[in-house]
């Protein structure tokens, strides 16, 4: 294959010639997080909670939760758990990436934890 400039090729044969864009939705309110998003950030600053799909079927989907709110923002699973917890608390700040493995959620940021970020 020619040496492309800003070319990507990532697993299974994906490839980008160019940037990507990931979908983001913002919420400020309690939200069941569905298949087609990615990235969900919460900006309010009352607590609220964000419910990720059954992780049954969807391995290796990826999900990102950040809270750049002031309220404490729960995140649950509608099966399965995260990381063999059933919830997440994140406080303002506190973001959450985590991947299903086919029957659970798994916390895959960099250091396997929630992250936090911003002053």
């Amino acid at each position: 294959m020619a040496n492309i400039p800003h070319q990507f090729i990532g697993r299974k044969g994906f490839i980008s010639l160019g940037s990507i864009t990931f979908p983001l939705v913002e919420k400020n309110s309690d939200y069941n997080i569905s298949f087609d998003d990615y990235g969900i950030e919460y900006t309010g600053t009352t607590s609220h909670t964000a419910t990720l799909p059954s992780p049954l079927n969807i391995t290796g989907k990826i999900y990102f939760i950040k809270n750049s709110g002031s309220g404490l923002i729960t995140v649950d699973t509608a099966a399965g758990t995260i990381d063999g917890q059933s919830s997440i608390q994140l406080s303002q700040y506190g973001s959450l990436q985590v991947t299903s493995n086919g029957s659970d959620y798994i916390i895959s940021g960099a250091d396997g934890t929630s992250g936090t970020s911003g002053s």
